[in-house]
């Protein structure tokens, strides 16, 4: 892509943008909060060749993600890395990441459509951990969302567990681990 495409859909995609991380932070974004594009690539680079030890991914109602137990987890994350995150959605391509200081800063009320791409991605700034959250509608036309937790750290909070820390046993038999 040229610099003058990249700037045309910084221009359009900027406001939406910056709407859906407050959504996703719970506060005021600016355009000044957000890394430059190249950080933002290598960051997105760096964490894509990063190899982590442990992998669980899980699905959950949508409507689940931001209970108790949810909560609980991301306490539990917190305790295990409490480095600072970068927040990356598909805007972030064109218009820069939002490093927040914590996992337990996530306001997990954002709404099921805050982008058509259903992706939303959480990465320690030591690249030692992330949480990708794919949410979607299933074929009977539930909301859903599923969870995938890679890392050195934040897995280890749910592999200690016998079953299910996030409250959704059913699916806890369902987990992949690697």
């Amino acid at each position: 892509m040229t610099k003058s495409e990249v700037r045309r859909q910084q221009l359009l995609n900027m406001p939406f943008y910056l709407k859906e991380l407050q959504a996703i932070s719970g506060k005021k974004v600016r355009k000044e909060d957000l890394t430059s594009l190249e950080e933002s690539s290598i960051i997105q680079e760096k964490s894509l060749k990063k190899t982590r030890k442990h992998k669980i991914k899980i699905a959950i109602p949508f409507s689940t993600k931001s209970n108790e137990k949810i909560k609980s987890a991301v306490s539990l994350f917190y305790s295990l890395n409490s480095a600072p995150i970068y927040i990356w959605t598909p805007r972030s391509k064109y218009c820069g990441t939002l490093k927040e200081e914590s996992i337990k800063n996530i306001n997990l009320n954002f709404p099921f459509y805050i982008n058509k791409e259903g992706v939303i991605v959480f990465i320690t700034d030591d690249l030692q951990d992330k949480i990708l959250f794919d949410f979607f509608e299933s074929n009977d036309g539930k909301k859903m969302l599923e969870i995938e937790i890679e890392g050195n750290n934040w897995p280890k909070a749910l592999l200690k567990h016998g079953s299910s820390p996030l409250g959704v046993e059913s699916d806890w038999e369902n987990i992949v681990r690697s």
